[in-house]
Protein backbone atom coordinates (compact mmCIF):
# COMPACT_ATOMS: atom_id res chain seq x y z
CA UNK A 1 0.00 0.00 0.00
CA UNK A 2 2.54 2.33 0.84
CA UNK A 3 4.44 1.85 -2.25
CA UNK A 4 1.60 1.76 -4.39
CA UNK A 5 0.59 5.37 -2.46
CA UNK A 6 4.06 6.81 -3.44
CA UNK A 7 4.05 6.73 -7.01
CA UNK A 8 1.80 7.39 -10.01
CA UNK A 9 0.76 3.95 -11.29
CA UNK A 10 -1.20 4.79 -14.77
CA UNK A 11 -1.55 1.50 -17.13
CA UNK A 12 1.36 -0.48 -15.31
CA UNK A 13 -1.40 -3.32 -13.56
CA UNK A 14 -2.58 -5.81 -15.31
CA UNK A 15 -5.39 -6.89 -13.21
CA UNK A 16 -6.77 -5.24 -10.15
CA UNK A 17 -7.94 -8.07 -8.67
CA UNK A 18 -4.71 -9.39 -8.26
CA UNK A 19 -3.56 -6.35 -7.03
CA UNK A 20 -5.60 -6.22 -4.26
CA UNK A 21 -6.10 -10.28 -3.57
CA UNK A 22 -2.33 -9.79 -2.81
CA UNK A 23 -3.55 -6.90 -0.40
CA UNK A 24 -5.50 -9.19 1.54
CA UNK A 25 -2.82 -11.75 1.85
CA UNK A 26 -0.12 -9.12 3.18
CA UNK A 27 -2.71 -8.31 5.68
CA UNK A 28 -2.92 -12.20 6.70
CA UNK A 29 0.33 -13.12 6.79
CA UNK A 30 1.10 -9.76 9.11
CA UNK A 31 -1.43 -10.87 11.21
CA UNK A 32 0.39 -14.61 11.30
CA UNK A 33 4.08 -12.81 12.05
CA UNK A 34 2.66 -10.82 15.52
CA UNK A 35 0.88 -13.90 16.55
CA UNK A 36 -2.14 -14.74 15.56
CA UNK A 37 -3.10 -18.17 15.08
CA UNK A 38 -6.04 -18.46 14.02
CA UNK A 39 -7.63 -15.91 11.49
CA UNK A 40 -11.18 -14.92 10.39
CA UNK A 41 -11.57 -13.21 7.43
CA UNK A 42 -14.57 -11.46 5.96
CA UNK A 43 -15.66 -11.63 2.29
CA UNK A 44 -17.92 -7.95 1.82
CA UNK A 45 -20.39 -8.73 -1.00
CA UNK A 46 -18.52 -11.66 -2.65
CA UNK A 47 -21.27 -12.60 -4.82
CA UNK A 48 -19.84 -15.47 -6.93
CA UNK A 49 -15.65 -13.74 -7.06
CA UNK A 50 -14.02 -10.34 -7.90
CA UNK A 51 -15.46 -9.64 -11.13
CA UNK A 52 -17.56 -13.40 -10.93
CA UNK A 53 -13.78 -15.33 -10.65
CA UNK A 54 -13.69 -17.51 -7.54
CA UNK A 55 -9.95 -18.28 -8.00
CA UNK A 56 -8.89 -15.10 -6.04
CA UNK A 57 -11.36 -15.57 -2.91
CA UNK A 58 -10.15 -19.23 -3.05
CA UNK A 59 -6.72 -18.07 -2.45
CA UNK A 60 -7.66 -16.07 0.70
CA UNK A 61 -9.74 -18.75 2.02
CA UNK A 62 -6.23 -21.12 1.54
CA UNK A 63 -4.74 -18.91 4.23
CA UNK A 64 -6.92 -17.82 6.50
CA UNK A 65 -8.91 -20.10 9.37
CA UNK A 66 -12.39 -19.25 8.86
CA UNK A 67 -13.72 -17.96 5.62
CA UNK A 68 -17.08 -15.56 6.07
CA UNK A 69 -19.00 -14.39 3.53
CA UNK A 70 -22.23 -11.21 3.25
CA UNK A 71 -23.84 -10.90 0.32
CA UNK A 72 -27.34 -9.82 -0.27
CA UNK A 73 -28.13 -11.83 -3.12
CA UNK A 74 -29.97 -14.68 -1.73
CA UNK A 75 -29.92 -17.30 -5.22
CA UNK A 76 -26.11 -17.63 -3.57
CA UNK A 77 -25.89 -20.88 -2.10
CA UNK A 78 -22.57 -21.75 0.16
CA UNK A 79 -21.81 -24.77 -1.67
CA UNK A 80 -20.86 -22.70 -4.81
CA UNK A 81 -18.43 -20.73 -2.77
CA UNK A 82 -14.97 -21.30 -0.81
CA UNK A 83 -16.67 -19.77 2.44
CA UNK A 84 -17.34 -21.51 5.88
CA UNK A 85 -19.54 -19.40 6.70
CA UNK A 86 -21.97 -17.33 4.30
CA UNK A 87 -25.01 -14.95 4.97
CA UNK A 88 -27.37 -14.00 2.64
CA UNK A 89 -28.11 -10.17 3.30
CA UNK A 90 -26.44 -6.50 4.44
CA UNK A 91 -23.56 -6.48 6.21
CA UNK A 92 -25.64 -4.41 8.74
CA UNK A 93 -28.03 -7.00 9.24
CA UNK A 94 -25.64 -10.17 9.25
CA UNK A 95 -25.28 -12.51 12.77
CA UNK A 96 -21.50 -11.66 13.11
CA UNK A 97 -20.04 -11.26 16.61
CA UNK A 98 -18.27 -8.08 17.72
CA UNK A 99 -15.03 -8.01 17.38
CA UNK A 100 -14.69 -11.23 15.72
CA UNK A 101 -13.21 -10.25 12.21
CA UNK A 102 -9.38 -10.30 11.97
CA UNK A 103 -8.93 -9.14 8.25
CA UNK A 104 -12.50 -7.75 6.56
CA UNK A 105 -12.37 -7.16 2.57
CA UNK A 106 -14.56 -5.81 -0.19
CA UNK A 107 -14.24 -5.95 -4.06
CA UNK A 108 -15.87 -3.37 -6.14
CA UNK A 109 -18.72 -2.87 -3.25
CA UNK A 110 -18.06 0.97 -1.85
CA UNK A 111 -20.06 2.55 -4.96
CA UNK A 112 -22.80 0.10 -4.11
CA UNK A 113 -23.26 0.86 -0.60
CA UNK A 114 -26.58 2.61 -0.01
CA UNK A 115 -26.39 3.96 3.70
CA UNK A 116 -22.51 4.78 4.49
CA UNK A 117 -22.56 5.01 8.11
CA UNK A 118 -24.66 2.03 8.91
CA UNK A 119 -22.11 0.34 6.96
CA UNK A 120 -18.91 1.35 8.17
CA UNK A 121 -20.21 1.47 11.62
CA UNK A 122 -20.61 -2.17 10.85
CA UNK A 123 -17.32 -2.61 9.94
CA UNK A 124 -16.07 -0.88 12.79
CA UNK A 125 -18.18 -3.17 14.66
CA UNK A 126 -17.26 -6.55 13.72
CA UNK A 127 -13.51 -5.99 13.34
CA UNK A 128 -10.77 -7.38 15.93
CA UNK A 129 -8.63 -4.51 18.20
CA UNK A 130 -5.92 -5.79 15.59
CA UNK A 131 -7.66 -6.40 12.57
CA UNK A 132 -8.35 -4.28 9.43
CA UNK A 133 -10.73 -3.32 6.78
CA UNK A 134 -9.57 -3.43 3.04
CA UNK A 135 -11.40 -2.38 -0.04
CA UNK A 136 -11.35 -1.55 -3.93
CA UNK A 137 -13.93 0.73 -5.36
CA UNK A 138 -13.72 3.22 -8.73
CA UNK A 139 -12.73 6.41 -7.09
CA UNK A 140 -15.21 9.05 -7.43
CA UNK A 141 -12.51 11.80 -8.58
CA UNK A 142 -11.58 10.07 -11.81
CA UNK A 143 -13.29 11.30 -14.91
CA UNK A 144 -15.64 7.76 -15.69
CA UNK A 145 -16.87 7.68 -12.68
CA UNK A 146 -18.25 11.29 -12.39
CA UNK A 147 -19.80 11.13 -15.70
CA UNK A 148 -21.12 7.83 -14.76
CA UNK A 149 -22.50 9.36 -11.28
CA UNK A 150 -24.01 11.88 -13.72
CA UNK A 151 -25.85 9.91 -15.73
CA UNK A 152 -27.08 8.30 -12.43
CA UNK A 153 -28.20 11.71 -11.28
CA UNK A 154 -30.12 12.14 -14.34
CA UNK A 155 -31.39 8.51 -14.45
CA UNK A 156 -29.90 7.85 -17.68
CA UNK A 157 -27.02 4.94 -16.29
CA UNK A 158 -28.66 1.75 -16.93
CA UNK A 159 -29.58 2.94 -20.43
CA UNK A 160 -26.14 3.92 -21.22
CA UNK A 161 -24.88 0.90 -19.87
CA UNK A 162 -26.64 -1.58 -21.67
CA UNK A 163 -25.77 0.36 -24.70
CA UNK A 164 -22.11 0.28 -24.35
CA UNK A 165 -21.57 -3.36 -22.21
CA UNK A 166 -24.74 -4.91 -23.90
CA UNK A 167 -25.62 -8.75 -23.46
CA UNK A 168 -22.69 -8.53 -20.44
CA UNK A 169 -24.43 -6.52 -18.59
CA UNK A 170 -26.84 -9.01 -17.03
CA UNK A 171 -23.98 -11.12 -15.87
CA UNK A 172 -22.68 -8.71 -13.17
CA UNK A 173 -24.28 -5.81 -13.09
CA UNK A 174 -25.96 -4.12 -9.53
CA UNK A 175 -27.65 -1.15 -8.90
CA UNK A 176 -24.83 1.49 -8.41
CA UNK A 177 -25.34 4.25 -5.68
CA UNK A 178 -21.86 6.56 -6.13
CA UNK A 179 -22.10 7.61 -2.33
CA UNK A 180 -19.17 6.15 -0.58
CA UNK A 181 -16.58 6.21 -2.96
CA UNK A 182 -15.06 9.91 -3.09
CA UNK A 183 -11.68 9.68 -1.02
CA UNK A 184 -12.62 12.93 0.71
CA UNK A 185 -15.85 11.68 2.31
CA UNK A 186 -14.46 8.08 2.82
CA UNK A 187 -11.81 9.78 5.14
CA UNK A 188 -14.26 11.89 7.12
CA UNK A 189 -16.98 9.11 7.81
CA UNK A 190 -14.33 7.05 8.54
CA UNK A 191 -12.75 9.45 10.81
CA UNK A 192 -16.46 9.93 12.72
CA UNK A 193 -17.00 6.18 13.09
CA UNK A 194 -13.84 5.37 15.29
CA UNK A 195 -10.96 4.48 12.49
CA UNK A 196 -7.54 5.63 13.89
CA UNK A 197 -5.59 4.57 10.77
CA UNK A 198 -6.79 5.63 7.17
CA UNK A 199 -4.46 4.77 3.78
CA UNK A 200 -5.67 4.94 0.59
CA UNK A 201 -3.90 4.74 -2.35
CA UNK A 202 -4.29 5.01 -6.03
CA UNK A 203 -3.87 3.40 -9.89
CA UNK A 204 -5.06 2.72 -13.33
CA UNK A 205 -4.93 -0.31 -15.71
CA UNK A 206 -7.13 -0.38 -18.82
CA UNK A 207 -10.87 -0.95 -17.09
CA UNK A 208 -12.27 2.12 -18.29
CA UNK A 209 -11.93 2.07 -22.45
CA UNK A 210 -14.51 -0.90 -22.23
CA UNK A 211 -16.92 1.97 -21.86
CA UNK A 212 -16.08 4.12 -24.36
CA UNK A 213 -16.27 1.95 -27.89
CA UNK A 214 -16.61 3.00 -31.31
CA UNK A 215 -16.67 7.03 -31.84
CA UNK A 216 -16.49 7.01 -28.36
CA UNK A 217 -12.84 5.99 -28.40
CA UNK A 218 -11.54 9.25 -29.10
CA UNK A 219 -12.71 10.75 -26.36
CA UNK A 220 -10.93 8.17 -24.12
CA UNK A 221 -7.79 8.69 -26.00
CA UNK A 222 -8.29 12.43 -24.91
CA UNK A 223 -8.89 12.13 -20.80
CA UNK A 224 -6.57 9.60 -20.52
CA UNK A 225 -3.89 11.74 -22.69
CA UNK A 226 -4.45 14.42 -20.09
CA UNK A 227 -4.26 11.90 -16.92
CA UNK A 228 -0.80 10.92 -18.18
CA UNK A 229 0.04 14.64 -18.06
CA UNK A 230 -0.98 15.85 -15.05
CA UNK A 231 0.48 13.21 -13.50
CA UNK A 232 -2.07 12.95 -10.44
CA UNK A 233 -2.31 9.97 -8.17
CA UNK A 234 -5.43 10.76 -6.61
CA UNK A 235 -7.48 11.07 -9.81
CA UNK A 236 -6.76 7.69 -11.01
CA UNK A 237 -9.60 5.04 -11.46
CA UNK A 238 -9.21 2.67 -8.63
CA UNK A 239 -9.24 3.59 -5.23
CA UNK A 240 -7.48 1.29 -2.29
CA UNK A 241 -8.25 1.90 1.16
CA UNK A 242 -6.97 0.41 4.09
CA UNK A 243 -8.50 1.08 7.56
CA UNK A 244 -7.70 0.07 11.19
CA UNK A 245 -9.96 0.65 14.27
Amino acid sequence: MRELAGRFSFRKVSDRRLVFTRFVLDEVRRLRSEGLESIRCLDIGSGRGMARDPRYVAAIGAEVDHLVGVEPDDTLERSDTPFEELHPTLLQDAPLEPGSIHVAYAFMVMEHVAEPRAFLEAVHRVLHPQGVFLFLTPNGRHYFVRIAATLHRLGLDEMVLHRVRRRQVGAYHYPVHYRFNHPDRIRRLAGEVGFGDVSLAFFEGWEAHHYFPGVFRPLYTGLSALQRTRQKPEVLLNLVGRLVP
